[in-house]
């Protein structure tokens, strides 16, 4: 029996040190939120590790019908992460990819991968809550704050910078070159969120009126890659 507890408690240790190994949270991070605000480019073929710090917010507020009501968040659930370069996977330090409010905690993208592109992530999020008499059924949100470049041989990189953003920053408008003609363009916040901006082309260059964006850094987006800009 006592060979039994003292084979539980080792296997119990063992689990909690794996869990502890796979990342740091950053304990300086005091706000709500993710942190770093942006993933550090990787490099084909050269593996890729980076660390996500979580702090969940406790109190937010919903709407029910024309109220506003506060509501108390008791955890978030990391459903998924859509969009990784394969090769890349994620592990979370909160047992089964639960966070709680107001704990640091992390997650870890690592791995390696061949391809070499701009890879915007979604944050595939499950948040549950409850007012003061009733719990809230579980929203589901994708969080799109992130975006993983995955750099390849020189001549990859030269075609990457045909594309040029300028000035940097910006009030007025944005001058871009080397976007082909025809590809698809959008403009987000940090969190891709759409602001529904449209670029005028003059010869063969873009030109991007920014004049009423809030001062900050901004998403432009070309087919499937994307380049910051910021706006003063």
């Amino acid at each position: 029996m006592i060979r039994k507890i003292l084979l539980s408690a080792v296997s119990i240790f063992s689990i909690s040190l794996s869990q502890a190994q796979i990342c740091t949270p950053d304990a300086s991070l005091m706000v709500t939120g993710l942190s770093p605000a942006a993933l550090p480019n990787g490099q084909a073929n050269v593996n890729y590790e980076q660390t996500i710090t979580v702090r969940l917010f406790k109190d937010t507020t919903a709407t029910l019908g024309t109220a506003t009501i506060p509501v108390k968040l008791d955890s978030m659930l990391l459903i998924g992460i859509v969009g990784l370069p394969t090769g890349l996977s994620y592990q979370c330090l909160a047992p089964n990819c639960r966070f709680l409010p107001l704990v640091n905690t992390c997650v870890k993208i690592s791995g390696t991968t061949s391809e070499i592109d701009s890879f915007p992530l979604g944050i595939v999020v499950r948040t549950y809550g409850k007012t003061s008499l009733l719990p809230l059924p579980p929203q589901t949100d994708t969080i799109r704050q992130f975006s993983i470049v995955v750099e390849g041989s020189s001549a990859v990189q030269n075609i990457e910078t045909q594309v040029q953003l300028f000035p940097q920053p910006a009030s007025h408008s944005l001058n871009i070159t080397g976007v082909p003609i025809g590809l698809e363009t959008w403009v987000s916040d940090m969190q891709g969120k759409n602001l529904k901006l449209s670029a005028v082309r003059e010869g063969k260059a873009l030109i991007l009126p920014i004049e009423n964006l809030p001062a900050g850094m901004y998403l432009f987006h070309y087919g499937n890659r994307s380049a910051k800009f910021i706006k003063e």
